[in-house]
């Protein structure tokens, strides 16, 4: 077992922990709620599990081992923290934070018109260069930056998550892969050119359009591409409208960050975050306050995001414990009562989620 500093969590064993309920999947992983009982109250993890069998040729290996080792050097308050990892004999387990504060798209939807009030998104987005920054400044690209990898804890604090697709890269180095969301694409990825550090620059222009006009500025449905006009012709010609971007300094530095040549990027930001961070739009942001959680988006309802995550997870509980019941009764439906009963006392259901959590 690898593990974090972190006394509490170092010597964790995997029986220590009681899996529950799924809350997120991906390609070759689950995620699930995994509950430490031996601390009172209950600390519970997010428990990243991927299948072995599902661990296909050295390139998957190879960026597992990637993830598992970025996670244990990028410490950062708002980097996920991964606390250990564990295995059996058919997956392997990160143990990470449990985030409760919702994703960035859960509070995107509940906007009017699903569109973040300028203020909120400055803040959004000033929390979220303080971890890029600090990659930037450890030589290491996100690479996959978009609403689904940026949640928060109950009191607000924005954290990244998902360094999957993460990788170390020099000032100058260009690469020809290609991953992530399609719609975050710049245009070099799209034309198959060596891209690097400015690609992520153009990924944050898409980000905070899509905040913050509630929709993405590049976004292929079946009428344009009927016509001709899909996904990468669009951001081939890179002229996005920033018109529903309400904010003028907000517009200013996404038309900066979507500017098709990847060269002016690099000119406008040639220290990349460092440089976005001293944009005009920031000026009244104050980046102490945010970097230690105390200024977070002002109209992101943190509290309702953590009280959906528990009720999900009771239900979750609650269908478990029946199916788990209705197999014990269909197992004694040849017996008597006695031996339901004795059925039921053999099972190993899933506990209830309680409101006395750690806060996170």
């Amino acid at each position: 077992m690898a593990a974090t500093d972190e006394s509490s969590t170092a010597n964790l064993c995997l029986s220590e922990l009681t899996i529950g309920e799924n809350i997120g999947r991906g390609a070759s992983c689950t995620v699930c709620v995994a509950t430490l009982s031996s601390t009172e109250p209950h600390k519970r993890f997010a428990l990243k599990v991927i299948e072995k069998t599902k661990i296909v040729g050295q390139a998957q290996l190879t960026r597992l081992f990637r993830e598992k080792e970025l996670l244990s050097e990028l410490c950062h308050p708002s980097i996920v923290r991964l606390h250990c990892t564990l295995k059996d004999e058919r997956n392997l387990y990160f143990v990470l934070d449990l985030l409760t504060g919702g994703e960035l798209l859960w509070h995107m939807r509940r906007a009017p018109r699903q569109c973040v009030p300028p203020s909120a998104a400055r803040t959004c987005v000033g929390a979220l260069l303080l971890p890029l920054r600090h990659m930037q400044e450890k030589g290491v690209i996100y690479r996959d930056l978009k609403p689904t990898n940026i949640m928060f804890t109950l009191t607000g604090r924005l954290t990244l998550i998902d360094l999957g697709h993460a990788k170390r890269a020099g000032p100058d180095e260009r690469s020809t892969s290609l991953c992530g969301t399609p719609h975050f694409h710049a245009p070099e990825a799209v034309r198959g050119d060596g891209h690097g550090w400015p690609a992520q620059l153009w990924a944050l222009g898409v980000l905070i359009v899509e905040m913050m006009a509630g929709e993405a500025p590049f976004w292929e449905t079946s009428i344009s591409k009927s016509r001709g006009d899909d996904l990468k012709t669009q951001i081939l010609r890179a002229q996005p409208d920033l018109s529903h971007v309400p904010d003028e300094q907000a517009r200013a530095l996404a038309a900066t960050l979507l500017c098709a040549a990847p060269e002016a990027r690099q000119v406008t930001y040639p220290r990349g975050y460092t440089d976005v961070m001293l944009h005009p739009w920031f000026h009244a942001l104050d980046w102490e306050a945010v970097g230690d959680g105390r200024c977070v988006p002002d109209s992101f309802d943190f509290a309702a995001a953590h009280a959906e995550h528990l009720d999900e997870l009771e239900s979750s509980a609650a269908r478990a414990e029946w199916r788990a019941i209705r197999e014990a009764r269909a197992r004694a439906a040849a017996g008597n009562g006695k031996a339901f009963k004795e059925a039921l006392e053999d099972l190993d259901l899933v506990p209830a989620v309680t409101a006395h959590t750690e806060l996170y």
